[in-house]
């Protein structure tokens, strides 16, 4: 039987960023290897996401499937890397050293998109959650306006954020305040924006060059500089 090999598997979601309550779920979300096989092989379909859901929910990406996504910005990518550690092997705290490789001008974009996205769930409410997504959108638009501001990328946030984010899921902010504070938010980033902190691109040399070590080419541990 064909094993993947799990290299990095962190806590994130609400356990990380400081909102958990009793009766919150533990966020799992890694990264594995796809066995050699399966990648040189002209007739395996390599399965690029692996999920678990039970008591603890595990969402796994194969490592070049994470790549991809974490160089475009994708913030469910990039936060594996500055989760808590569950799991960690040699191989994934060198990605964890990676990070700055990955970030660029592009996280701009799919932090706003995936911000915008959890504003039509909140405005939807079709689950009856919205305070969910209200503090999702404001958690993510603080996350982008700390990277836009220094070029760093954290996952955890001031007692003063928190208690802001707790409030809004625990509906002690009215519709019209959760919203005026994202339009602020909004701007604030925009304007964050013209700061250029961040590179136009990912580093895709040195990304592509950490795969293939992953493989057994070039050296086992790539350079970062």
């Amino acid at each position: 039987m064909v094993v993947m090999k799990t290299i990095l598997l962190s806590v994130v979601g609400s356990r990380l960023h400081g909102t958990a309550t009793p009766n919150s779920d533990t966020d799992l979300r890694g990264v594995f290897l796809a066995p050699i096989e399966e990648i040189l092989s002209p007739f395996a379909t390599i399965k690029e996401t692996n999920w678990i859901e039970n008591d603890v929910d595990n969402v796994s990406y194969e490592l070049r499937h994470f790549c991809r996504l974490a160089s475009t910005g994708n913030p469910s990518a990039l936060e594996v890397l500055v989760g808590t550690p569950h799991e960690e092997t040699p191989e994934g705290t060198a990605l964890k050293v990676l990070l700055p490789k990955f970030l660029s001008e592009r996280c701009y974009d799919a932090f706003m998109g995936y911000s915008n996205n959890q504003e039509k769930k909140f405005r939807q409410d079709k689950d009856k959650r919205k305070h969910k997504y209200a503090m999702a959108h404001t958690r993510t638009l603080y996350q982008l306006l700390h990277l836009l501001k220094t070029g760093e990328l954290i996952g955890s946030y001031s007692g003063g954020v928190v208690a802001e984010l707790n409030a809004i899921r625990e509906n002690m902010r009215s519709d019209t305040e959760i919203m005026s504070r994202i339009f602020q938010l909004e701007g604030e980033c925009k304007t964050a924006r013209e700061l250029k902190m961040l590179p136009s691109e990912p580093d895709h040399k040195a990304i592509e060059a950490f795969v293939l070590s992953c493989y057994g080419y070039g050296t086992t541990t790539p350079r970062i500089e």
